[in-house]
């Protein structure tokens, strides 16, 4: 059965190939995939810069977040997909505003205003994929925050990186579907566990004054599962291990499950959910 983001997917990968060259499709992801590669195919073929870079310059595109996680809610989750390009990409697109070019085309939703699902993509070197650590350089970032929003938030680094890679990386070696190039595990090294701690602390600092509560209740949820077994997983899958683990939060946790899959916002965090997340802070401190 085809899951609603994946045309989204096979489009963007699409693009990449046609524009970057690789060789060979998908390797295949972990487990729970994504329905079926996207291998080099796809629709949308005909990407920015044209021609491909001849010698294979697209290393890999992954899934990762909530679709590979198996907690994708429609009209509430964003594709997340993590583009590995070659170090020694030499090509047309080397001048920034190629690289932007690329990036919009890709993230350019084929689907009618009211089924447009939100992208977040992410472009990093294979020097960085094999090797994770700080600054977290990056190419491009590319962004649809809304739904409905129609032109994307292109980004490039400035050479202050990104720390965010640290979770992008970390779950697409756990749990990424490989839509083009080899398996995760065999190309994502493994991230420093004090680096993922680090960069869950960060978004759960975030995520309690910007995001509305049931994001930040689940993802404390999330990252507290994380600091105790070392497992990455899903929004919801975090709450309902924490139904079991923080009864103290019931309440709360239940609240932010029952808007997760409903696919329904919030309001900013209440008392509630501020004091989860500060213990979770708290605990995250000393993991």
């Amino acid at each position: 059965m085809t899951t609603p983001w994946q045309p989204l997917a096979d489009h963007i990968t699409g693009t990449l190939t046609s524009a970057l060259g690789g060789a060979g499709g998908a390797a295949g992801g972990n487990e729970g995939g994504a329905g079926g590669g996207a291998g080099g195919g796809g629709a949308g073929g005909g990407g920015a810069g044209g021609g491909g870079a001849g010698g294979g310059g697209l290393v890999g595109v992954y899934l990762h977040g909530s679709a590979a996680l198996g907690g994708w809610v429609p009209g509430r989750s964003d594709l997340d997909l993590l583009v590995v390009v070659s170090d020694d990409l030499q090509d047309d697109l080397q001048a920034d505003h190629d690289w932007r070019e690329l990036a919009r085309t890709c993230v350019t939703d084929l689907g009618a205003d009211e089924s447009r699902i939100p992208v977040e993509l992410s472009m990093i070197r294979r020097s960085l994929a094999e090797s994770p650590r700080a600054p977290w350089p990056f190419v491009v970032h590319a962004t649809t925050r809304t739904a409905r929003q129609q032109d994307p938030l292109v980004v490039l680094d400035d050479g202050a990186g990104d720390p965010d890679l640290a979770l992008h990386l970390a779950v697409t070696r756990a749990a990424g579907v490989a839509l083009h190039g080899p398996a995760p595990a065999e190309l994502v090294g493994e991230v420093d566990r004090d680096d993922v701690l680090a960069q869950l602390s960060a978004e759960l600092s975030w995520g309690v004054d910007n995001a509305d509560e049931a994001y930040a209740v689940l993802n404390a949820c999330r990252a507290l599962r994380y600091a105790e077994t070392g497992e990455l997983v899903s929004k919801v899958a975090g709450g309902e291990w924490a139904l079991q683990q923080r009864p103290e939060h019931d309440v709360v946790v239940r609240r932010a499950l029952d808007a997760q899959r409903r696919g329904i916002r919030l309001e900013g965090a209440g008392m509630a959910g501020r004091a989860l997340v500060q213990d979770v802070l708290d605990d995250l401190t000393w993991a």
